[in-house]
């Protein structure tokens, strides 16, 4: 079998084009994306019947005639399940169910993608081949950059067709947030702020072209993060019950290991950033190549966790809208539920958006991650790593100014 491959091409290169080829062909047909979100539960509302429809279910023995003993009570008192409509389903997604949201087939891309990209790169890094002796082709490491940069590319598209349909109020605050990041990371790589505060060494490095392109992506950064931080510190608010509503179907997070990743995708993002900050740097490097071996493991750790919450987020993103509808529904002696049903129905229907939006920040920190360990140190890495590092510190300033405007009553969940 071996002697049947051309001469040119080595053992290694090998493996990894034909370890590509047979994912690339494999997981459209395994469906882990349907997989990944399928179990959870979604809310709909049913369609309003009169009186020749569908008739409420009576136990056996019931009579069609009233209780003179009921009456007063019915004339004084509404019948919620008739009167207001007050009706409310629950059902287990499927993988028919999902492939019929809106923005499934972006989600089902970028989730293939992303994983079949962390395959290859994991498998470079198993291989351990070095690239210095045997040659970069030869070793096989462009196909796993490759896939990386791939990977990127396709999960930054699929943020800005889920982002592209923004209100105008949206797009402003987005602009906001865009110069924001891009004055912040003008003060980092032009040198403003000293080495002393952060631990990098990229405002010596590049010059002025590529500190303003750098500064450009950081700002691109900040503003795609906008909504998805957002939408997590919202979950995060609601799913660990900080209303205190104690609903069991809006609280997700009723088991240990629920509550315990809702958490640590806020407490990762902010200890992993606080690596970087060189009097953190100082007081826990003691072999400076272990402390960095440390950080990369603990940012790559940070978007895992995230990963694995994106699941819980998703169902606490579905059940805000059910959090709207209960408070519609008991709010008055008349309520008025279309707007509650509205949201009930548009979480229904754009749940992999937000599935998106949830799924592409720590997707990318694990990309540039794996990359950081292949594009061969020096300048690349540094930026690379550090692009990284701007996501998870993007993402936990976010994270936190949304629950301190919740702990202080400036936002609120409606």
């Amino acid at each position: 079998m071996l002697s049947l491959i051309p001469s040119t091409i080595t053992i290694d290169l090998f493996i990894h084009i034909t370890f590509v080829a047979a994912l690339a062909l494999l997981l459209p047909f395994v469906g882990i994306p349907s997989l990944f979100l399928a179990g959870l539960h979604t809310y709909i509302h049913p369609d309003d019947v009169d009186d020749a429809g569908i008739r409420r279910r009576r136990r056996p023995g019931d009579s069609d005639k009233p209780n003179p003993r009921n009456r007063s009570l019915r004339d004084n008192k509404l019948d919620l399940d008739e009167s207001s409509k007050a009706q409310i389903f629950r059902l287990k997604l499927t993988d028919d169910r999902l492939k019929s949201r809106t923005h499934f087939d972006l989600f089902s891309g970028a989730f293939n993608l992303t994983l079949l990209s962390s395959l290859s790169l994991s498998l470079h890094i198993l291989l351990n081949v070095d690239a210095a002796n045997s040659g970069v082709v030869k070793s096989g490491t462009p196909i796993p950059i490759l896939m990386g940069f791939l990977g990127i590319g396709r999960l930054i598209l699929a943020v800005v067709k889920v982002g592209s349909a923004g209100s105008e109020e949206t797009w402003k605050r987005l602009g906001f947030v865009f110069f924001s990041g891009f004055s912040t990371g003008a003060f980092v790589v032009f040198g403003v702020i000293p080495r002393w505060v952060l631990d990098f060494t990229l405002q010596e490095k590049l010059d002025w072209l590529g500190k303003l392109i750098l500064s450009t992506l950081m700002g691109c950064i900040a503003g795609y993060l906008y909504v998805p931080a957002f939408r997590s510190g919202r979950c995060l608010w609601l799913g660990t019950d900080q209303l205190r509503c104690n609903l069991p179907f809006v609280v997700v997070s009723r088991g240990y290991l629920s509550r315990a990743l809702l958490y640590a995708s806020y407490v990762m993002p902010v200890f992993a950033s606080l690596l970087w900050i060189t009097p953190f740097t100082e007081a826990f490097a003691r072999r400076r190549r272990s402390f960095d071996g440390f950080r990369a493991a603990c940012m790559a750790i940070t978007g895992g966790s995230q990963i694995l919450a994106v699941r819980t987020n998703v169902q606490t993103f579905l059940n805000e809208g059910v959090l709207s509808w209960y408070r519609g529904l008991h709010g008055s002696r008349v309520p008025d539920l279309e707007q509650s049903r509205a949201r009930v129905f548009l979480r229904d229907r754009y749940l992999c958006s937000a599935g998106v939006q949830f799924f592409v920040p720590p997707a990318s920190v694990l990309l540039l991650v794996g990359l950081s360990r292949l594009v061969g140190g020096g300048l690349v890495e540094e930026a690379v790593l550090f692009l990284a590092w701007w996501i998870v510190v993007v993402w936990g300033v976010m994270c936190s100014v949304v629950l301190v405007s919740f702990r202080r009553g400036s936002l609120y969940i409606s």
